[in-house]
């Protein structure tokens, strides 16, 4: 009985189901990413470290958010059309763990200045 619960909980973690909202994970994360570090550039609290970012920064915030999420989305749209393969599975995994990291720096860091610890 264990043995086939493991399987199935195994193929659930590989089911299309399960791909399909990792890329809706990814895609809210990277938005919120591109507010907050907006938040944090305009307010002189940080800089942006891509240059290909930094270079769409200098054309405003809008072209910054647009450009942010169209290359995730390029992104993401690749490893949908590959997500049959381990390759895409790895592939989603690995940046859905940054993000949730540089999610939880920008809620750190916005805690620390909502309490003055800046």
């Amino acid at each position: 009985m264990e043995m086939s619960d493991t399987r199935s909980q195994r193929s659930s973690l590989m089911s299309i189901t399960s791909f399909r909202n990792g890329i809706i994970l990814l895609m809210v994360f990277n938005i919120i990413d591109a507010f907050y570090t907006l938040m944090w550039i305009q307010n002189g609290l940080a800089v942006e470290a891509n240059p290909i970012m930094n270079s769409a920064l200098s054309m405003g915030p809008g072209v910054f958010i647009f450009i942010k999420v169209l290359m995730v989305a390029l992104g993401l749209t690749l490893l949908w059309r590959l997500r049959a393969t381990i390759f895409a599975r790895w592939a989603l995994i690995i940046p859905a763990l940054f993000y949730s990291a540089i999610i939880g720096i920008h809620i750190a860091h916005s805690i620390r200045l909502g309490f003055g610890l800046y």
